[in-house]
């Protein structure tokens, strides 16, 4: 489970997602406008380090992920969705008008 901040402005629904050291290319993003959904799905991969003698700590999960966020309002406007990533953070915006 990625966790997540979900949030509605005045104009929009707005998503963060953390993804500490992915880039757009590693995450999927579907909107779905029938259902009024948003899939977010991605792999964290561990990083390959061929010079570690040993692991003393590792808290970071790795693997496949996915959450699905269920836009409740009828005004939100599918057709007008913003996705980027800043410094670790996925933001997904959907306005509302």
């Amino acid at each position: 489970m990625v966790k997540t901040e979900w949030r509605r402005t005045l104009i929009a629904y707005v998503i963060r997602t953390d993804v500490p050291g992915m880039n757009r290319g590693e995450i999927d993003v579907k909107v779905d406008n029938t259902s009024r959904t948003i899939v977010v799905s991605g792999t964290r991969r561990k990083p390959f380090e061929k010079v570690v003698l040993a692991t003393l700590v590792d808290e970071k999960r790795y693997g496949y992920f996915w959450r699905r966020f269920n836009i409740p309002d009828r005004v939100a406007n599918f057709d007008k969705v913003e996705i980027f990533i800043w410094d670790g953070v996925l933001f997904i915006s959907v306005f509302t008008s």
